[in-house]
C-alpha cells in the first residue's frame, strides 16, 4: 500500500476526530489519591473537615491562576496530510506571528484530485486573536472570507502552486491583552483538522548586576544571616567571615528583645520586631542584597580554610552547567568536610485528587553526580549553608508562618522552580550555641499550627519527613 492510499485510507477516521474535536482517548496526568505510607512519628496529615474546605477553595483557585503554565497536549494525527507545529508558537500580547511549519504533503494533489478545489478553514477556539492572510499570494482561482477575524476561510483551486504561498502567509495577531494565556488555532483542510496552540506571553526582561572591574569576590558576594538573642554567636561568625573575606559586606537581621548594635564597616543590622521570625529575617535580608551572589549563612557557623567561596563562584560561571543554588556540607575545625554530612535530600512528589497531594523527603539522598564536579550532586533541598543567584532566589520568599523552623519547607516551594546542586569542597564549622532565652523559644516552637499551614499552604493531604 502506497503512502497516497494509506492516507485515503484515514480519511474517513480523521473527519471523524476532526467532527468531534477532542483526544481519542484519555490523558494520565498522573492526578489520584496519594499515599504517604504508613503512620509513624513523622507522618502529617490529613487536615481537619474546616480546614480541609478551605484548602480545596484555594487549590481551585491557584490551579486557575496557573493554569496556562501547564503545557498543552497537542495531537499530531498519524498520516495527516497537513505538517503543522503543535506548539512553540509565542507571541507577545497584541501582536503577530506567523504560523509557522504549515505545508501539504505533494500526495495532496493526487488524493483530492476529483475534488478540484480546496477549502482551508482556520478558527481561535478561544477568540483571543484573529487570523490573517499577509500579502496574498499574486495567482487567481482563490477567494478570502473573514480575513483578520476570529474565523477565516480560503477557497481555490487545489494547486500546490497556489497553497504553497498561502501556507506561507497566514498569520495570528492576539487582540486580547494577558501577560500568560493560550488560545488554539483550529486549522481545517478539507476533511482533515488539527490543533495548533499559540502561547501569548508577555516578554520579561533581564535583571542584570554590575559587578565591577577586575575579579574583587567581595564585589560579588553578599554574607546574609538572621539572629535572635544570639549575640555571641553572630559576632563570631563575623570575625571567622572577616579573617578570610575582610570588606565583604554582611547582612544580619536581629529580632532580639533588646537590640545591640554590631560594630564593623562592613556590618548592615537591620532591627525587626520582637520574635518576628527566621523566615520574615531571612527575607528581610534577602530583599537588601545589591550583589550578584549572596551567601546563607547561620550565626552559629565559622569560616574556616574550608570555606572557599572562590570554588562556589567557579560553578556558577562554568558555561557548561546552569546551576541556581549551591550547597556546601558541614567541616570540622581544619576545614575538611565530614561527607557523611552532605546534608542532601529529593523529595517525591505525588499528585492527589480533591483530597490534595502528598510529599515524602528522602534524607541522605542525591541525584546524579556532576559530570563537570564529580564532587557535586544534584538534589532538592540542602543545608543552610548555600550560594545562590541573587537574581534566581528572589522568585520566590520564605513564607513568614514559619517562625521558628523553615527549611524543607522553602525548597519544597521551589521544586520545579530552581536548580539545585550540593557539593562537598566547600564546607563550614558549626558550633552551636544556645542560652535560656533562645531555647524557650526554639523549644516552644507551634509544630502543630506550622503543619496545619503546610498542609493547607501546599495543598496537601499528607506529608513524611
Amino acid at each position: 500500500m502506497t503512502g497516497a492510499d494509506q492516507i485515503r485510507d484515514s480519511k474517513m477516521y480523521v473527519r471523524h476526530m476532526a467532527a468531534e474535536n477532542k483526544l481519542p482517548f484519555e490523558v494520565d496526568r498522573e492526578y489520584g489519591p496519594c499515599s504517604c505510607g504508613n503512620q509513624n512519628r513523622n507522618r502529617y496529615g490529613p487536615l481537619d473537615e474546616s480546614l480541609n474546605r478551605r484548602r480545596i477553595i484555594e487549590a481551585k483557585e491557584w490551579e486557575r491562576h496557573h493554569r496556562a503554565e501547564l503545557e498543552p497536549l497537542s495531537l499530531c494525527y498519524a498520516l495527516s496530510p497537513i505538517q503543522y507545529i503543535g506548539s512553540g508558537i509565542t507571541v507577545e500580547p497584541l501582536h503577530s506571528v506567523r504560523l509557522v511549519g504549515l505545508a501539504m504533503h505533494p500526495a495532496v494533489t493526487e488524493i483530492f484530485a476529483e475534488d478540484k478545489t480546496f477549502v482551508v478553514l482556520l478558527r481561535s477556539e478561544k477568540s483571543l486573536g484573529v487570523l490573517y492572510l499577509n500579502e496574498p499570494p499574486q495567482a487567481k482561482g482563490f477567494e478570502v472570507v473573514g480575513n483578520r477575524t476570529s474565523m477565516l476561510q480560503i477557497r481555490g483551486e487545489l494547486k500546490i502552486s497556489v497553497l504553497d504561498p498561502i501556507l506561507r502567509s497566514l498569520y495570528y495577531n492576539s487582540t486580547v491583552y494577558d501577560i500568560n494565556e493560550r488560545d488554539i488555532v483550529n486549522f481545517q483542510f478539507n476533511n482533515f483538522t488539527v490543533q495548533i496552540h499559540i502561547h501569548i506571553r508577555r516578554t520579561t526582561v533581564p535583571f542584570l548586576f554590575d559587578v565591577g572591574p577586575g575579579d574583587d569576590i567581595t564585589k560579588k558576594v553578599t554574607v546574609i544571616t538572621k539572629t535572635f538573642e544570639r549575640y555571641q554567636a553572630v559576632t563570631r561568625l563575623i570575625e571567622s567571615i572577616n579573617k578570610y573575606y575582610p570588606g565583604m559586606t554582611i547582612i544580619v537581621a536581629d529580632d532580639s528583645e533588646r537590640p545591640q548594635k554590631i560594630n564593623g564597616s562592613n556590618i548592615k543590622q537591620y532591627i525587626m520586631p520582637f520574635a518576628e521570625g527566621v523566615s520574615a529575617g531571612r527575607n528581610l535580608a534577602l530583599s537588601q542584597i545589591r550583589t550578584k551572589y549572596f551567601l546563607w549563612v547561620d550565626d552559629d557557623f565559622i569560616f574556616t580554610n574550608g570555606t572557599k567561596l572562590e570554588l562556589f563562584i567557579e560553578k556558577f560561571e562554568n558555561q557548561n552547567i546552569l546551576l541556581d543554588v549551591i550547597g556546601g556540607t558541614l567541616g570540622n575545625k581544619d576545614g575538611v568536610s565530614r561527607k557523611e554530612w552532605y546534608g542532601c535530600r529529593t523529595i517525591s512528589w505525588y499528585k492527589g485528587d480533591d483530597d490534595g497531594d502528598c510529599f515524602v523527603r528522602h534524607s541522605n539522598t542525591h541525584y546524579q553526580q556532576l559530570k563537570e564536579y564529580p564532587q557535586c550532586y544534584m538534589t532538592d533541598a540542602i543545608i543552610m549553608f548555600f550560594m545562590a543567584r541573587t537574581e534566581a532566589f528572589r522568585r520566590g520568599v520564605f513564607d513568614p508562618e514559619y517562625e521558628r523552623i523553615g527549611h524543607t519547607e522553602y525548597f519544597v516551594n521551589r521544586l520545579g522552580k530552581i536548580r539545585l546542586a550540593s557539593c562537598s569542597d566547600v564546607n563550614i564549622l558549626h558550633v552551636r550555641i544556645t542560652n535560656q532565652k533562645y531555647a524557650k523559644f526554639r523549644k516552644h516552637a507551634p509544630v502543630d499550627e506550622m503543619v496545619k499551614h503546610l498542609l493547607l499552604n501546599m495543598n496537601l493531604k499528607c506529608f513524611k519527613l
